[in-house]
């Protein structure tokens, strides 16, 4: 089955945009009681979901009233679907069940505002074009054999001549319509990639999940974007379901059991995850458009990896993480969303645990020797890696990533392998590296085994057969040393694909120390706030490696920094949409209810921490200065991070400013006072038994 838009629906709307879900071997059942009580919650929460339960305050609606006057239709008398739904739970009139299909697009419309359609495919055989209507189209209303005729210029679904939906999705035909009898179902949703496109992709994503859950143990669920740039797919109606193709749709997985470090468990038979929505956007990217969007900072030799490309060849690639912290970060995450591409497009990747690299500690941007860490150490901080890479890349299905540590094959290397390993560089080579000069120049220790580093690293390589590694611009000498191995070792060429290193929030450095980054295992309300921070000149990059923006998008934030000094908007866009990767449409509904809490309303956050004070930091007076305070609350990466805050007025006490990093404060202030460090956050306050007033 294929389903496009017609080019003339594109001169009159130029972002209009459908997400599809399509199903296939559906087992359509009367209304289910837990769906038909889901139904009735959506249709209870349209009235706090508006700006004071307004429609006319809503934009997600109004544009469908723009849309139907462009059209020349009456809004008035032809309200769109959207909008009569959502009317009818305003006036508190019931949404009446009647199949677990029509009630879960019912129910996502409702949830997310945008018009959600329903077609059975099995009686109108044929492709689906959304187009306007031009003489000798007919249409025949539910429950009815009258034909009618449809005024020329209408945006209609259409199979043919056979009208199956009128403006756009709002009136049925009888044959389209979803009955207990339909087995193979096509849901779009409409909407305006300007305003409605993130909206769109969370209702698609959890339409896919519903229809997973409750449509039959054998129902195959696909989902696809169409747009401008891509105005047509073609779902196949025969065989294995559609899988990821580089046309935009994609299987929806089973939801990926990702306990422990890299066993393959079973997967959970109840609800299945739904794969990002940003597939769809990177399954159509090329390799030009990943460098040009600056998810890669540059390819060694670009020339010879774009003939294996172009040649069909499914390249094996990895990248190694030494797990020296048990979080992985939004550096990281960049990372994934390069694999998760490769991923998509058939090429085998390696997700690359270092437990024996991360014992003896990469020495890149290192002034000294890292503090080695015991093997029980790493394994710990890797214990929950594959969880966290869960949310980006998929661990099961057709083309699963593999997880590898490296002890496999490092720990079992004896003097004499590593002797022949070491006679393929020289010294001279090793030492061509600039922080190992820096150090040899500075009269700083450089220890043997930091030197070796490149060679183990580089003996991953080796060890795995690989085509390509991925790694940061940072990793460049290890990765070139790989190569070379590959060359002595397998007599092939080893592609380097070298990401940029990606500045923090606030534009220094991406730094723990900083307070900058935003860990993969941030709780929802914490990665929101934390990602709301982010510096506005810094939202076009941002949007470029870290969302599916469109280009078109993006260049209308950059050109608002030429105007506008706070783009508050974009901010809460960005966050919601990196948080929906690792949250979901649940964590991003609590995140921006608290955030509008919190921000937009000055309340305290529903949970506020409690730090105590040591005795150490009171003064003789009982006092303790601010700079110590600010320091003991966790929320400044560093001292100087603090003083900085301070000074900027960014530390408040039971909401009295203090500015000088200095000044000091009597312990009668602060036994129970909450402390707000910036946007960071709130921490309460505890105070010894000794020093409390």
């Amino acid at each position: 089955m294929r389903f496009s838009i017609a080019n003339e629906i594109f001169h009159r709307h130029p972002d209009y945009v459908v997400g599809l879900v399509y199903v296939r071997d559906a087992d359509v059942i009367s209304a289910l009681p837990v769906v038909t009580s889901a139904l009735s919650e959506a249709a209870a929460a349209v009235p706090s979901s508006l700006r004071r339960g307004r429609l006319e305050d809503h934009s997600a609606i109004n544009i469908w009233s723009e849309a139907f006057a462009s059209s020349g239709m009456n809004s008035k008398r032809y309200a769109p679907s959207v909008r009569a739904l959502a009317e009818r739970a305003l006036r508190g009139d019931p949404v009446p069940g009647i199949n677990v299909a029509v009630d879960a697009a019912n129910i996502i419309s409702l949830r997310h505002l945008v018009p959600v359609g329903a077609h059975d495919l099995d009686r109108l055989d044929g492709d689906v074009e959304v187009r306007l209507s031009r003489d000798g189209d007919s249409f025949t209303p539910i429950n009815s054999d009258a034909r009618e005729d449809v005024p020329p210029g209408e945006p209609i679904y259409a199979t043919g001549s056979e009208v199956r939906t009128r403006r756009w999705v709002w009136r049925q035909s009888d044959a389209a319509k979803i009955t207990n009898e339909s087995r193979s179902l096509l849901f779009p949703v409409d909407g305006f990639r300007s305003q409605t496109d993130q909206e769109v992709r969370f209702a698609v994503e959890e339409l896919a999940e519903l229809a997973g859950q409750y449509l039959g143990p054998n129902a195959k669920v696909s989902i696809a974007f169409v747009s401008a740039e891509s105005p047509s797919i073609n779902f196949s109606d025969a065989g294995n379901p559609v899988h990821n193709h580089s046309d935009g749709s994609s299987e929806v997985p089973p939801r990926t059991d990702r306990s422990g470090i890299r066993a393959d468990n079973d997967a959970s038979p109840e609800s299945p995850a739904i794969r990002a929505a940003e597939d769809a956007a990177l399954a159509e990217w090329s390799l030009d458009d990943i460098l040009a969007r600056g998810l890669l900072e540059s390819v060694i030799v670009k020339e010879e990896l774009d003939k294996d490309l172009s040649s069909g060849k499914k390249l094996t690639v990895y990248q190694g993480f030494d797990p020296t912290s048990p979080n992985l970060h939004m550096g990281h995450y960049l990372s994934l969303r390069i694999l998760r591409w490769l991923q998509l497009h058939g090429h085998h990747v390696i997700f690359l645990i270092g437990d024996f690299t991360g014992r003896i500690g990469d020495p890149t941007d290192q002034t000294g020797a890292r503090q080695p860490l015991t093997h029980e150490q790493v394994l710990e901080n890797a214990r929950t890696y594959r969880e966290q890479i869960g949310h980006v890349l998929d661990l099961e299905g057709k083309n699963p990533v593999q997880i590898k540590m490296n002890g496999d094959w490092l720990d079992p290397l004896d003097l004499e392998h590593v002797i022949g390993l070491a006679a393929n560089v020289t010294v001279q080579r090793l030492i061509e590296r600039d922080m190992f000069r820096e150090r040899l120049n500075e009269q700083k220790p450089l220890h043997l085994h930091e030197v070796l580093y490149p060679l183990l690293q580089g003996y991953d390589s080796v060890a795995m057969g690989v085509d390509a590694e991925l790694g940061g611009r940072d990793q460049m000498f290890n990765m070139m040393i790989g190569r070379d191995l590959v060359r002595s070792y397998l007599g092939k060429t080893k592609h380097v694909l070298m990401t940029p290193l990606v500045p923090g929030l606030d534009g220094r450095k991406m730094s723990k120390t900083y307070g900058n980054t935003v860990d993969l295992t941030e709780d929802p309300v914490q990665m929101f706030f934390k990602l709301t921070q982010v510096s506005d000149q810094l939202l076009p990059l941002f949007l470029n490696v870290f969302t599916d923006a469109p280009e078109e998008e993006i260049a209308v934030v950059t050109n608002r920094l030429e105007t506008e000094s706070n783009l508050q908007d974009v901010r809460e866009r960005f966050a919601a949409e990196v948080t929906h990767a690792f949250h979901g449409r649940e964590g991003v509904e609590l995140a921006r209810a608290e955030f509008g809490r919190v921000v937009n309303q000055g309340e305290l956050p529903l949970e506020v921490s409690t730090v105590e004070l040591d005795p150490e930091l009171f003064q003789r007076d009982g006092s303790v200065s601010v700079l110590d305070l600010v320091a003991a609350t966790g929320l400044a990466g560093s001292r100087g991070d603090g003083r900085r805050l301070v000074l900027q007025g960014g530390f408040e006490l039971d909401g009295q400013r203090f500015d000088d990093p200095g000044a000091s404060i009597p312990g009668s202030l602060l036994s129970g006072a909450t402390a707000k460090i910036g946007k960071r956050g709130f921490v309460r306050v505890s105070v010894p038994d000794e020093h409390r007033a």
